[in-house]
C-alpha cells in the first residue's frame, strides 16, 4: 500500500497571482484500488471529478491520515456515498480531512482532485455566531439612591451604572439620574449605556421601565453575567451568545465521529 499526495500549482490570471492550489490525476485501467491521496493540511475543500462508466468506480474515504502515512492499513475506511459514480462522468465536492483513494470496480476509471487553500471563499465561510443578550427591569417603585448594574462585554472591563440622586457616586462608577417613575429612570440608564467608552453592549429601551441588551461583539465571551444591586432591579442575561463555527470544523467533527464509530 502506498500513498501520493496533490501537486501544488499557482494560476495566474492578468498577472495576479491567485491563492495555491493543489491538483492530482490518477487513472486506474484495471479493476483495483489506488494509491490513498492525502490532503495538504493546508486545504479548504476539494473538488473530485471521476470518469468511468456508470457504476464502474467509487471512492473511498479514511479519516486515519496517520496510518496512511505511516504505511498501514487505515481504520474506518468507507464507501464515499457521493463519490459513486452513476454517469460517465460525476464531478462532487467534500471538505478536506483525510484522505481519499478511487476503486475500479470494471475498464477505465479516471479521478481528477482539485483542492484550494483554506481561507478562499470555498471554505472560510463561518455559521452561527450569535450575540448574546440580555434584559433590565425597574419595578414600579423605581431604582434607589445607590443602586448599582454592572455589565460587562466580554471585552473591555465592566462598567458599572450607578442611579444616583446626591451628586455622589462611587469611584470609577457612572452615575444616572433617578427619574420620576422606572420608565423615565430606565430611559436615563439607557442613555447612560449607549454613552459609556469602552462598552460594546448596545441597548434598547422597552417603554415599560424595562430595556433589552445586546452584545455588538459575537460569540460566547460576551456571556458575562450582569451584576445588580437593589431589591427593585431584576436583570436578566447576558447568555446566549455563540462562537462562530466554521465549514471546516464542522467537517473535522464528523471525520472523528466516523473515526472512532465502527461495526461491533
Amino acid at each position: 500500500m502506498s500513498y501520493n499526495q496533490m501537486t501544488p500549482y499557482r494560476v495566474t490570471n492578468d498577472g495576479q497571482n491567485l491563492p495555491v492550489s493543489w491538483i492530482k490525476k490518477e487513472t486506474l485501467a484495471e479493476a483495483g484500488a489506488g494509491d490513498w491521496l492525502v490532503f495538504p493540511q493546508e486545504a479548504g475543500g476539494v473538488e473530485v471529478t471521476i470518469d468511468a462508466t456508470a457504476g464502474c468506480g467509487y471512492i473511498q474515504y479514511t479519516p486515519d491520515v496517520e496510518s496512511v502515512l505511516a504505511d498501514e492499513t487505515p481504520d474506518g475506511i468507507t464507501t464515499w456515498e457521493q463519490g459513486e459514480v452513476a454517469s460517465a462522468v460525476k464531478s462532487v465536492f467534500m471538505f478536506a480531512g483525510g484522505a481519499i483513494r478511487l476503486v475500479n470496480r470494471l475498464g477505465s476509471v479516471t479521478m481528477i482532485a482539485l483542492a484550494k487553500k483554506q481561507g478562499s471563499a470555498q471554505i472560510a465561510e463561518e455559521i452561527g455566531s450569535v450575540m448574546a443578550t440580555g434584559t433590565i427591569a425597574i419595578s414600579a417603585l423605581n431604582a434607589e439612591e445607590g443602586n448599582t448594574i454592572v455589565l460587562n462585554d466580554g471585552v473591555h472591563a465592566a462598567v458599572t451604572f450607578e442611579f444616583d440622586d446626591n451628586d455622589s457616586v462611587g469611584e470609577g462608577n457612572i452615575g444616572v439620574s433617578i427619574g420620576a417613575d422606572n420608565i423615565e429612570s430606565m430611559a436615563l440608564l439607557v442613555a447612560a449605556i449607549e454613552d459609556a467608552d469602552d462598552l460594546d453592549i448596545t441597548p434598547s429601551d422597552n417603554g415599560d421601565g424595562s430595556c433589552s441588551l445586546r452584545n455588538d461583539i459575537p460569540g460566547a465571551a460576551g456571556n458575562e453575567t450582569i451584576t445588580k444591586t437593589g431589591t427593585h432591579i431584576t436583570v436578566t442575561g447576558m447568555a446566549d451568545g455563540k462562537d462562530a463555527v466554521t465549514i471546516r470544523a464542522i467537517y473535522d467533527l464528523l471525520a472523528e465521529i466516523a473515526e472512532n464509530t465502527k461495526p461491533e
